[in-house]
């Protein structure tokens, strides 16, 4: 039998730093945010998203509001590059190494143990805003199994 040890993320100073190497996500982020109507409803999907993650990091880290210094670009006027689902999967595949860095860092905790979930907050809310724009359930999820792609 193998025993395994979760470690977690690490103390309070070592979760700030790996939150502080999601800034670049973040930003990206709040740049497909600066594309939708404010306070629309597209603007409120990808709000869950920030929010999700905010949510992790406070659970991590004690700070509230951990990426409010992170400056939001402003509204762009006609651009709808969100609107269209093909476009939006361009988008958001770009945010797929975001997605991969959460789950590398639920490695490291006890499965659906307080981090792991507070991890999970975090995902689930990406998995929200990206089936808003895209209508793919999964999206970040495996595109094949040991018999070959997944059928619809």
């Amino acid at each position: 039998m193998v025993a395994r040890t979760y470690f977690g993320i690490g103390p309070a100073e070592t979760a700030v730093g790996k939150f502080n190497d999601l800034r670049p996500h973040v930003v990206e982020m709040l740049s497909l945010r600066s594309e939708c109507e404010p306070m629309g409803s597209d603007y409120m999907a990808m709000s869950i998203a920030l929010d999700g993650l905010d949510t992790a990091a406070f659970h991590f880290t004690r700070r509230r509001d951990f990426y409010h210094q992170v400056e939001a670009p402003p509204y762009q006027v006609g651009n709808g590059r969100l609107r269209d689902r093909e476009a939006a999967k361009d988008a958001f595949l770009a945010l797929t190494p975001y997605a991969n860095a959460l789950r590398q860092m639920q490695f490291g905790c006890r499965p659906f143990g307080r981090d792991y979930m507070a991890l999970d907050v975090a995902k689930q809310s990406l998995d929200t805003t990206v089936y808003h724009f895209t209508g793919d359930a999964h999206f970040f999820g495996a595109k094949s199994d040991s018999s070959g792609p997944l059928r619809p």
